[in-house]
């Protein structure tokens, strides 16, 4: 091979490893082609064209440092990342090789025996999807709201400290920085308050309690441009633990909770609507039960679902919360609730719309008090806006599930479970349900087991889990956690 051949060669090789900072002798060598193929030319008119052979093992030993070449000098630009190697945190959603998921603790099974929740089948393979640290909150959190803004960011308000009482802190998850970072305070401490996006971009802070005994009637907007809480129009009656809802039109459906009578809290079946353009609330239809933290879920045409929940039963004996298991519809048109189907189990923690129009609701049933067996039995059913019915899905699959997240791809992302089976105490398993085949299947873990965190989707189909509860010591709660990761589909 000709100096001139190996010289244009090994340039084109070079020119090609990519747009990327050559060491100095190298650059060198790679400059220096031009001069050298003319006077390699000048060289051959003087001898008559004579051709020079290299042997053969200088060749080789030339094809050996071509290929080093090849494979090192991209490796020494900076940036530079192989195949497989973990991106930064906020890159968005990069194309990703399959990974090998460490497994961790498996969602509560029962024995694979007959029973009423459906068919068993066979037990699902792990599914793919796998948590990455997503940094950390600047104060630890239970029991927070989480709202995804429209420029993408994440607003996380309140919650419980690490002294048990309700804080008045918020801060902002940024994805692209994968950082969290304070913004505006709430005036005063509130807990068991609802938080919903509106269409302009504002976040409304509604009802709540003071972390004493006073149920609040006063309402907050935050405004994402000025990183402030400012006072808005208050509720016709104080609500804590309330269910709020984004109506079709824009307003704000609360309905239901915690109430304050003249000698106790009192259930509450009435309802109000807010609206954004006056700042106002206004009355509405009320339900036909009296229910507090019950689940909501928009259906098709606008309507909305409540299911479970508790209501509050006394007797001379005293009062008991007992499962509300009697479902109802709202309709915005008419401003009415109506009931529909009754729930199969006990107790709904979730209620998640699916794109097919069903909803997804998890949930348990109390078991007889029977040692053999666990305090609840998980159970999750699918309700048909068509029929208006309950039906079981899930199998012995079925996890006690505390959240519930739709993803793109129309799975739902099942975590902060409990294990029922074992004193009830927090797990780290993840699960997805597929609604095509009606099972559920493990996932990747997450690296904290955590009881009642945020669980936001984000635009890039990314899932933020922060905070929460720590596993239990005993009887104790866990500690409110400041931790953060990020669910990777």
């Amino acid at each position: 091979m000709s100096d001139e051949r190996l010289d244009r060669e090994l340039g084109e090789i070079l020119r090609a490893a990519a747009d990327v900072e050559l060491p100095a002798r190298l650059a060198d060598r790679v400059a220096s082609i031009p001069s050298r193929r003319s006077q390699s030319a000048a060289s051959r008119g003087a001898i008559g064209g004579a051709r020079t052979r290299l042997p053969i093992g200088s060749m080789a030993l030339v094809g050996v440092v071509i290929l080093a070449l090849v494979w090192g000098v991209p490796r020494l630009a900076p940036g530079f990342a192989p195949f497989g190697a973990a991106t930064a945190c906020g890159a968005g959603p990069t194309p990703r090789p399959p990974v090998t998921v460490k497994s961790g603790p498996t969602p509560t099974t029962l024995p694979a025996t007959p029973s009423p929740t459906g068919p068993v089948g066979p037990t699902p393979t792990q599914a793919p999807g796998y948590f990455e640290p997503a940094g950390s909150m600047t104060t630890s959190r239970a029991g927070a709201t989480a709202t995804l803004l429209l420029d993408g960011r994440v607003l996380i308000v309140g919650g419980s400290s690490g002294a048990g009482y309700p804080t008045a802190s918020a801060e902002l998850y940024d994805p692209e920085t994968c950082s969290f970072s304070a913004t505006g305070s709430m005036p005063a401490p509130r807990a068991n308050y609802t938080a919903t996006p509106l269409t302009d971009g504002r976040v409304l802070i509604a009802g709540g309690f003071d972390g004493f005994t006073n149920s609040l009637a006063t309402d907050l907007l935050y405004d994402p441009t000025t990183g402030a809480f400012r006072a808005t129009g208050s509720m016709t009656s104080p609500r804590s633990n309330p269910s709020a809802t984004l109506l079709g039109d824009g307003r704000v459906l609360i309905a239901g909770g915690e109430g304050v009578s003249p000698n106790h809290e009192v259930d509450l079946a009435s309802a109000e609507i807010y609206d954004p353009k006056t700042g106002r609330f206004t009355p509405t239809g009320s339900m036909g039960t009296a229910r507090v933290g019950a689940a909501t879920a928009p259906l098709p045409g606008g309507k909305i679902l409540f299911v479970g929940g508790v209501s509050t039963a006394c007797t001379a004996a005293g009062c008991d919360d007992r499962p509300a298991s009697a479902a109802e519809v709202y309709d915005p048109a008419t401003g009415t609730f109506s009931p529909t189907g009754s729930l199969l189990a006990g107790w709904a923690s979730s209620a998640t719309a699916l794109k097919d129009g069903r909803v997804l609701v998890l949930g348990a049933i109390r078991n007889l008090p029977i040692p053999v067996l666990p305090i609840m039995r998980p159970q999750a059913e699918l309700y048909d806006p068509k029929t208006g019915k309950f039906t079981m899905t899930g199998g012995h699959q079925t996890p006690v599930g505390m959240n519930a997240t739709l993803l793109p791809d129309g799975r739902v992302l099942v975590l902060g479970s409990f294990d029922a089976a074992n004193g009830g105490d927090t797990v780290s398993a993840a699960v997805l349900y597929d609604p095509t085949t009606g099972t559920f299947a493990p996932t990747g873990s997450m690296a904290v087991a955590r009881s009642g965190p945020t669980v936001t989707l984000l635009r890039d189909g990314r899932v933020l889990v922060a905070g929460g509860a720590g596993p239990r010591g005993g009887d104790v709660p866990g500690p409110p956690l400041d931790s953060a990761e990020l669910f990777v589909p």
